[in-house]
């Protein structure tokens, strides 16, 4: 409890376990002030942000210097990230040491740390009292690497693509066929650079990177 004001403590607990249960679907009981929000409460992506928003704006607090990805996941499932990360992590070891200072800094926030924000006016970096170190899911340890193989299987399709597509343009006689061939071409390039910018944001903002 901060600075002894326990009544205080108890009115913001009380309106964040409130917020949290509109938010989640949890009944107000299971909320405890011990409870973590992404493993403990499913809390991630989405509706994470805009719980942080809702705070915010609710209590008129400031999350200046708080790092999103540091405490949640991003929204929805993006396959080819791993895959970067996986390649990144073994041929730079600048980057390797990056990413291991990134993961480090990782834990799962607390009710009772949402309320001490609350009390203190901004937000502040969390404690061993009022986090948790995050945890993988068993899903994250048991699936990376097929998940990974699978992207890559996914990545080599698209490239495959690119190459016949590019290929054929130049020996499938038939003006038609050429612009079905480049047209496959370019779906299959536009597809790897869409999934290459959505890796490099990730990767990024997780390494706290300005640009």
């Amino acid at each position: 409890m901060v600075n002894g004001r326990e009544g205080q403590y108890e009115e913001v607990l009380w309106e964040i376990t409130n917020l949290l249960a509109d938010l989640t679907g949890t009944p107000r009981r299971k909320l405890r002030p011990d409870a973590t929000l992404e493993s403990g409460l499913g809390i991630t992506g989405d509706d994470a942000a805009e719980l942080i928003e809702e705070i915010a704006k609710r209590f008129h607090i400031s999350f200046e210097g708080f790092r999103f990805l540091d405490h949640f996941g991003p929204e929805g499932f993006d396959i080819f990230t791993p895959i970067m990360i996986f390649c990144l992590r073994r041929i730079s070891p600048d980057f390797r040491r990056r990413w291991r200072e990134a993961e480090a800094r990782e834990c799962d926030i607390t009710v009772r740390h949402l309320v001490d924000c609350v009390i203190a006016g901004r937000w502040v970096a969390p404690s061993p009292k009022t986090s948790r170190p995050h945890r993988r899911s068993v899903f994250e340890r048991l699936f990376r690497l097929p998940l990974i193989l699978f992207g890559l299987l996914l990545v080599g399709g698209a490239f495959t693509f690119i190459v016949a597509g590019i290929w054929g343009a130049f020996h499938i006689p038939g003006d038609w066929n050429k612009v079905k061939l480049v047209a496959i071409a370019a779906m299959g390039a536009a597809f790897l650079a869409a999934l290459a910018r959505q890796a490099r944001m990730y990767i990024r903002a997780k390494l706290d990177e300005d640009s």
